[in-house]
């Protein structure tokens, strides 16, 4: 028998229920994982996702939440207009209450409440990891764009050794004189990428200084060459700080491969970092592979795992040097929009 069960908006004082939903939901992916949060569950969304609004399943027959599911909103390009979205993410459901319409109560309410907020002239979309069929089939009634395996998401572990100095290559994090100089840089890197929200020196120092600590926990580094010149651009966020993704399944191929890799510790419990707002100049694919080694080896006693999400397309990925062993997850785009997005274009995610 389906369970009974009510939908309402989220609020800060559900943070302690969400966090245990969370904790005790892992997804149905090809790879399984569930986040544990470090610190307020609800404030941390704040701070990773903005703007945002979360919708969560009660049932009469359990203490506490059965589901829950986010929308953050931004502006961003899409075939060549300036359109409001929503990202619809982070849809869970207690393993107890799979298959019974909660997933799919939780995803109408929220396109519903999107399309309401950003008119007709709105886009909503998500992302679906491959292998979560449930989600799939939900998100699927809702959003009818589908493309496969766009987004490819690429794990790397810190390094233990210094890395080899490329001659005339500095790293430093971003001065306050050069937001507007990246944020244009960034800006001609994605022109034609969909889902790219245009940067401004405001919007990109307004990202590095917001943060619920003592201390930033976003930073964005960039390298110059030997003219000073800015050849390349990263931001860092420290996710770990938030919350820490606890692996629960990997196919039998990735435990093998993770066995000589080590991109999952041995407690299946990593530090995330993710890495965004990534561009380089035109030549300088060897600065933006300084960059990222030189990432990996200041946080490696922080964290464990840098993240990159990118379009299989994006030419950033040429600078992670991926090899046929790496162990990527691929995701599917999911769109309801006024027009159908083409194919031919690249999709920006972070």
């Amino acid at each position: 028998m389906k369970a009974q069960f009510s939908l309402r908006q989220l609020y800060p004082q559900d943070s302690q229920a969400l966090a245990k939903l969370m904790d005790d939901s892992p997804d149905t992916g090809r790879i399984s994982t569930a986040s544990h949060f470090e610190a307020d569950a609800f404030e941390a969304l704040r701070a990773m996702q903005g703007d945002f609004v979360g919708v969560v399943a009660e049932s009469p027959d359990y203490d506490g939440l059965i589901g829950a599911c986010l929308a953050r909103f931004r502006q961003c390009q899409f075939e060549g207009r300036f359109r409001p979205f929503a990202l619809l993410n982070s849809l869970v459901v207690h393993p107890g209450f799979r298959q019974q319409g909660v997933g799919s109560a939780l995803t109408g309410w929220l396109v519903n409440y999107s399309r309401n907020r950003l008119g007709d002239e709105g886009v909503i979309w998500a992302l679906i990891q491959q292998g979560n069929v449930g989600s799939a089939q939900t998100v699927g009634k809702y959003l009818k764009q589908f493309i496969s395996d766009r987004i490819i998401i690429v794990p790397m572990e810190t390094r233990t050794n210094l890395p080899t100095s490329t001659p005339g290559f500095m790293v430093n994090p971003i001065e306050p004189s050069e937001f507007g100089q990246v944020a244009d840089r960034l800006n001609s890197f994605y022109r034609d990428f969909n889902f790219y929200e245009p940067e401004t020196t405001e919007s990109l120092a307004f990202w590095c200084a917001s943060t619920p600590f003592d201390t930033p926990y976003r930073h964005y580094l960039v390298v110059t060459d030997s003219k000073g010149a800015i050849r390349a651009g990263v931001g860092v966020s420290e996710l770990y700080r938030f919350r820490t993704l606890h692996f629960h399944h990997m196919p039998w191929v990735l435990n093998v491969l993770n066995s000589f890799l080590r991109i999952v510790p041995s407690d299946g419990i990593t530090k995330e970092l993710l890495l965004s707002k990534i561009w380089h100049a035109p030549g300088g694919m060897q600065a933006a592979k300084y960059l990222f080694e030189t990432i990996r080896w200041r946080w490696r006693e922080k964290a464990s795992l840098l993240i990159v999400w990118a379009d299989k397309g994006n030419p950033v990925l040429e600078a992670l040097n991926l090899r046929p062993w790496t162990p990527v997850t691929k995701s599917a785009v999911v769109i309801d929009s006024p027009e159908t997005m083409s194919t031919s274009r690249l999709v920006y995610y972070d």
